[in-house]
């Protein structure tokens, strides 16, 4: 073999080695408010406390997770939540529904110390997920209590769905995802609207 044949085999050699050592980029995703025309609150207008919601612990991770066959999941190394999914729930939440409702301001979870609230959605989120056709999916039970802990809107367990363009799409599933938390946002909207004075 020729010095330039043997040279020219070592750069490709070295070359092809590198691009099998690389790994894809990481993406980060979050969850998507509802586009709204917030109304500015008047000083003394009731506080919604969004959460605690109780979110399982295979939620509470960088990495997208979405269910395989059965009861395997399947998480996403290469496409992760910007930020806590928990956090983001509560956020999305609180933010959707503030510009739901008018003269009402809604906060997420958790709220400062010594904050007095009127209101409370509080719950259980079982499943949060891209199932293995495409669709996201939120299970949840809900309710709403007041300050003194009375029951505004009686428990409930829901599904919310909403399917995913393309399922194979990190993007779409987020999107998809937001569109539960839409749905979601919207009946607690609905309930609070029919408790205010």
């Amino acid at each position: 073999m020729s010095r330039t044949a043997h040279w020219l085999t070592l750069i490709l050699s070295t070359a092809l080695l590198a691009s099998c050592g690389s790994s894809p980029a990481v993406r980060y995703f979050g969850l998507e408010t509802t586009e709204l025309n917030y109304q500015q609150d008047t000083d003394d207008a009731p506080i919604l406390a969004v959460g605690p919601l109780r979110v399982p612990d295979y939620l509470k991770r960088s990495q997208m997770v979405r269910r395989g066959q059965g009861a395997e999941l399947l998480v996403d190394d290469f496409n992760r939540w910007a930020e806590p999914l928990d956090e983001a729930i509560h956020r999305t939440i609180a933010s959707n529904v503030d510009g739901m409702v008018d003269n009402l301001v809604a906060i997420a979870f958790p709220t400062g110390a010594g904050l007095d609230v009127d209101y409370r959605v509080f719950g259980r989120i079982d499943k949060f997920e891209q199932d293995n056709s495409g669709s996201a999916i939120l299970d949840i039970q809900w309710g709403i209590s007041d300050a003194a802990g009375d029951i505004v809107a009686a428990v409930r367990r829901v599904r919310y769905e909403s399917r995913a363009g393309d399922r194979s799409d990190p993007m779409a599933t987020a999107q998809a995802m937001s569109a539960t938390i839409e749905q979601l946002s919207r009946e607690i909207a609905a309930e609070m609207a029919d408790a205010l004075p």
